[in-house]
């Protein structure tokens, strides 16, 4: 795949950011023939210009296609409405590259490159590039087959940096390959692989995630938060320290969290966290629902029931670790995933006629 001078010159920008390693995520899907089979590489990015750039490279087995590739992408400017990005293509229009180990939907592409990985979404709406550097190791968020029924979730870039650059399309009033290409600027965020065999709301009904765009320490907490439909609130927190690399505790919370103007109080048996998030900033509210058409509402179906929040949050937290006792402040980035109620005798009912 090629890229151009400038896009190179973002890439060798980013990589002397960071302390880098290989780029080793194959963004290979696994191709599972469960009927609620879905797997995705999500990426979420705020720069520092105040724009904040998120994708999802997906394939999932729909009711009306198997294999079902779609990118769903929003590029939000703090001067004008989100910018949305997306289009679905069945097994035929979308493709895998053994050689580049990267995955193209459409005119979307994503890919590792030496010690990077690059970023490519295109189509009559924008043109977004980005460069995304990496840190020396992976970290597994809920391995598969756990105890709770979540998804396979693994962090395959994060804490990381990138950088970015986009132009508008015809179809927001731009000039599109035309036209000039406008820097994004330096962006902090995290890449995220997804693989389910199962509704996600069947299981969930919030998901949030929680990772510093700025903090005071050294170690970097990275929390994600799991609510469930029985009340249960379930936190697994990630501790990346530059020495020890990755540490990982599941704990259980005392009430539903909130992620802004709220305390939490989570722990287990060796690790306990407590500590406050101030009032947040909201960024973006977006949910896919709104930007379909009815057919693909009726091929998305439940991975379409989601309502997402993305802010700013200041945090305050105390981390202990056996012996240890974390103070950590800072600034995180936040995304809330609201999900529906998934009535799955009412799938089946309608499956029936």
């Amino acid at each position: 795949m090629r890229t151009n001078l400038l896009f190179k010159i973002l890439i060798l920008a980013a990589m002397c950011w960071v302390p880098t390693a290989a780029a080793d995520t194959d963004f290979y899907p696994t191709l599972e023939n469960e009927k609620q089979y879905s797997e995705y590489w999500e990426q979420q990015y705020l720069f520092d210009s105040g724009a904040l750039l998120t994708s999802q490279f997906l394939i999932a087995n729909l009711p009306i296609s198997e294999h079902h590739g779609m990118v769903v992408a929003t590029l939000k400017l703090p001067e004008r409405e989100t910018i949305v990005v997306k289009n679905g293509r069945n097994r035929e229009g979308w493709s895998y590259n053994q050689a580049s180990r990267g995955l193209g939907i459409f005119q979307h592409k994503i890919w590792p490159e030496n010690d990077a990985y690059l970023m490519r979404l295109k189509n009559t709406a924008a043109e977004v590039d980005a460069a995304i550097s990496i840190v020396p190791d992976t970290a597994v968020i809920m391995p598969e087959g756990n105890a709770y029924g979540l998804p396979n979730i693994t962090l395959y870039a994060a804490p990381a940096i990138a950088f970015g650059r986009w132009r508008a399309g015809p179809e927001i009033g731009g000039e599109g390959s035309e036209g000039d290409w406008v820097r994004l600027g330096l962006g902090v965020g995290y890449g995220l692989h997804v693989r389910q065999s199962r509704a996600p709301n069947a299981v969930i009904k919030r998901w949030q995630k929680f990772i510093p765009i700025e903090n005071s320490s050294a170690t970097v907490p990275i929390l994600n938060f799991f609510e469930f439909w029985d009340g249960r609130t379930v936190a697994v927190v990630l501790l990346h320290q530059e020495k020890s690399g990755w540490l990982r505790q599941v704990l259980e919370c005392s009430t539903a969290t909130e992620i802004a103007d709220a305390s939490v109080t989570c722990s287990n048996d060796e690790t306990s966290i407590e500590g406050s998030f101030g009032t947040a900033m909201q960024i973006e509210e977006f949910n896919l629902q709104d930007e379909l058409n009815v057919l693909e509402k009726m091929a998305a179906g439940s991975l379409a029931d989601i309502s997402r929040t993305r802010a700013k949050v200041p945090y305050q937290l105390r981390i202990k670790i056996d012996q240890d006792d974390l103070d950590l402040q800072g600034e995180a980035l936040v995304e809330d995933n609201e999900f529906k109620a998934y009535d799955e005798g009412q799938r089946k009912k309608r499956r029936r006629r």
